[in-house]
C-alpha cells in the first residue's frame, strides 16, 4: 500500500512528492519506517495510525482530530504497539 502511494505521489500529487522529498523518503520501505515512527504521534490536529495489517501489507491512514479531542497528546505518549 506504500509502493501505492508512492506511485500517487510521483505521478498525481506534486505536493505530497515534495512533502515526501523533504522527509527524505525515497522509495515504500522508507516510508513504511516513517509510519512506524509516527504511529501515534499528534502532529498539528493530525495523527498516523495503523488501521490493519495483511500478508499483503499494513495499512495507514492519518486522522484529523478536532481541538477539544481528549487524544490529542503532542509529546507522542500515546504510541502503539508494533
Amino acid at each position: 500500500m506504500s509502493a501505492e502511494l508512492m506511485h500517487h505521489a510521483t505521478t498525481i500529487a506534486p505536493a505530497l512528492h515534495e512533502a515526501l522529498r523533504a522527509a527524505d523518503v525515497q522509495d515504500a520501505h522508507e516510508l513504511g519506517v516513517l509510519f512506524r515512527r509516527l504511529h501515534g504521534v499528534t502532529i498539528d490536529g493530525m495523527r498516523v495510525e495503523r488501521t490493519d495489517t495483511t500478508r499483503d501489507g499494513v495499512r495507514w491512514c492519518v486522522r484529523l482530530l478536532r481541538e477539544d479531542d481528549h487524544r490529542i497528546i503532542a509529546s507522542g505518549e500515546d504510541r502503539g504497539h508494533d
